[in-house]
């Protein structure tokens, strides 16, 4: 590689590591291919002899070298996006949102110890019965409206 070509890499790769700001290693070794590929294609373009297949040939792999690390750097690029975005995401996750009512209700009684102390109080001497064995009316609705 003569001094001129080199001159003209390293001002691509500054062109290019300015444009495309590239971060961390791999990404800027993806850069450096791409100002090595565009040195390259410049060398090949110089010649421009697209009668002869080994020049077409020799045109087509350095334009395949270039754009698979153009590509390469995009898709990092865009990763890195996705990446970062999602933690962000992760770090502004919502509080909870407060309790619509500040005043708790009270708990409802449970209904089978409801039971438990009706039928207790039945069986004593103190709550009346109907003949038939039934509570009193009034226990019924008590028990009820606690159970409903």
């Amino acid at each position: 590689m003569s001094q001129t070509t080199a001159t003209a890499t390293d001002d691509r790769l500054a062109q290019l590591l300015s444009e495309l700001r590239p971060v961390g290693l791999l990404q800027t070794m993806l850069v450096e291919q791409l100002a090595l590929a565009m040195g390259r294609l410049s060398q090949v373009d110089a010649i421009e002899d697209a009668d002869d297949p080994a020049w077409v040939r020799r045109h087509a792999q350095v334009e395949r070298s270039f754009y698979r690390a153009l590509t390469e750097f995009r898709r990092l690029v865009k990763a890195d996006a996705k990446a970062e975005a999602a933690a962000t995401a992760d770090a502004k996750v919502p509080e909870p949102a407060p309790p619509a009512s500040t005043t708790t209700r009270a708990a409802r009684p449970d209904p089978s110890a409801l039971l438990r102390s009706f039928r207790a109080s039945a069986g004593r001497g103190s709550a009346a019965k109907h003949r038939d064995g039934r509570a009193p009316a009034r226990q019924r609705d008590c028990l009820a409206a606690a159970i409903g």
